[in-house]
């Protein structure tokens, strides 16, 4: 499959929220299906492409979304991290 990854410009904080003020795109990939299916592996996938830190553990990644869309937020504070959309799948 097909997907585009999608970073954020994120405005504010922990205490009074945050806003995505813009996202920019991170590039376009192809993924197995089994990455998409698995929750493990497509937080590593989203860690390389969205630009997520290495000190970021990956149980400390939220996932939402559904079958077309996957967003990414930091868990303790809810920061939101980026998405990854499926644009075609094979």
């Amino acid at each position: 499959m097909k997907v585009k990854a999608w970073t954020y410009d994120v405005w504010g904080n922990k205490r009074d929220g945050f806003d995505v003020n813009d996202r920019f795109s991170a590039g376009e990939y192809s993924i197995d299906y089994r990455t998409w299916e698995s929750e493990k592996a497509l937080k590593r996938f989203a860690k390389s492409v969205l630009g997520i830190r290495s000190g970021v553990w990956l149980s400390s990644i939220d996932i939402d979304g559904d079958d077309r869309t996957a967003y990414f937020t930091y868990a303790p504070n809810g920061y939101p991290l980026g998405e990854i959309e499926v644009i075609k799948k094979y």
